[in-house]
């Protein structure tokens, strides 16, 4: 029986890693650079410097001196090990972070911090409890090797797509930090009041009102079947599909697809979702359409003085979670129950200030939706290029 021959492309040559472009050559990590090993930083570590020290969460302190300083790209060694890091200036690093010597007649140290980007590190980890990464192993990783022109070509690119995901992020964070301000003063202060008065939880305008939980609103009780028609093909929305403190719903599924086997609140356009486990994490949202919620979260429906997308500002502002959190501690769980809830008072506007108010936080979570989303575009952007240039299938012009 013959044994197939693969042949490659015009200019592409067949290896071991699959097919590359004639100019390139396959290699092992450990001939283009050596791994450096982090050290315990109790002997150089002050209040302030120049010189950060490294963990495998970033930035944990600062050194009197350099344990590196050349450009390099950090891995981790224990713990969190798919998170690559790369540093131009001098750094120390801790014992649980390798840091790599690169040759740079062989081999961009920016080039090499988007290949260990691709680099699934979990196939090389060494341990079944915490993660764990050897400096041999590494060593031993092939992959294929562009000339150092292109190297530089690659890297100038995707560099490129970091900058715009960079400034994206910091977009995000700016109005994030504006999102918080207004509902500090929107919140407790509305909008262009002039006389105040004294309550038990601070100064509020003269025409507001504290009430009771139980008065506004209600906690919707009875539980229905996910695997019975119609509520199968309805949204499931539960705590993992809520972004912490942000009120910002993220991706889900139907019913069906979650393979859900106990029973669901079912909420309609005009509930509010709470998550009642880990009241820290503030997690909120008002979805706006009919869906089951996970059991871990209270749909709560509001009655005629409370507009619904006020209240979920009111549950992402800082009093209500402070309480939520008190009120857990009590118990011992971080769960709230449903007495602890109706417990809470709120500081109540006007509605048609209530509106005003809500349409405002509304308008700035939509400026920050949309930066998410120019955030997503240009990350599926990133990993689209990495898979293409990293391998040769799409080439530079050097």
């Amino acid at each position: 029986m013959e044994t197939e021959i693969k042949t490659a492309r015009d200019g592409y040559k067949v290896t071991e890693l699959g097919e590359i472009p004639i100019e390139w050559d396959i290699a092992t990590l450990g001939e283009v650079l050596k791994i450096g090993y982090g050290k315990n930083q109790r002997n150089v570590e002050v209040e302030k410097s120049d010189i950060p020290i490294l963990g495998t969460g970033g930035i944990i302190g600062w050194s009197r001196t350099p344990l590196f300083e050349k450009p390099s790209v950090l891995i981790g060694r224990k713990g969190t090990i798919d998170k690559p890091m790369y540093i131009e200036k001098p750094f120390w690093t801790i014992d649980t972070l390798f840091y790599t010597d690169i040759n740079i007649e062989k081999a961009i140290p920016k080039f090499i911090y988007y290949l260990f980007q691709t680099i699934n590190w979990y196939k090389y980890n060494e341990a079944t409890g915490v993660p764990s990464l050897s400096a041999t192993n590494i060593s031993k990783i092939k992959y294929s090797l562009p000339p150092i022109s292109e190297q530089q070509k690659i890297a100038e690119i995707l560099s490129t797509v970091d900058e715009q995901i960079e400034n994206t992020d910091q977009l995000i964070a700016k109005t994030k930090e504006l999102k918080k301000g207004l509902m500090q003063q929107l919140l407790t202060k509305g909008i262009g009041h002039t006389k105040f008065k004294e309550t038990d939880v601070g100064e509020i305008p003269q025409d507001w009102e504290i009430v009771p939980f139980k008065s506004v609103c209600s906690i919707v009780k009875g539980q229905v079947d996910p695997n019975e028609e119609p509520y199968k093909y309805l949204p499931h929305i539960g705590n993992a599909n809520v972004e912490k403190f942000t009120g910002r719903l993220l991706s889900y599924n139907l019913a069906y697809e979650d393979n859900l086997i106990s029973g669901k609140y079912l909420f309609n356009e005009n509930h509010v979702l709470y998550g009642k486990i880990n009241p820290h994490f503030s997690k909120v949202a008002f979805p706006k359409f009919e869906g089951l919620c996970s059991a871990d979260m209270y749909p709560i429906e509001c009655k005629g003085s409370l507009d619904p997308l006020f209240l979920k500002y009111i549950l992402l502002e800082k009093r209500f979670t402070k309480q939520m959190i008190s009120a857990s501690a009590r118990t011992g769980i971080p769960k709230v129950n449903r007495e602890e809830l109706e417990r809470f008072r709120f500081i109540l506007p006007p509605f048609k200030e209530q509106q005003k108010i809500a349409e405002i936080l509304s308008t700035v979570d939509d400026q920050i939706e949309s930066y998410e989303q120019e955030k997503e575009k240009y990350v599926e952007l990133k990993k689209g290029l990495m898979q293409q240039l990293l391998t040769g299938k799409i080439r530079v012009t050097v």
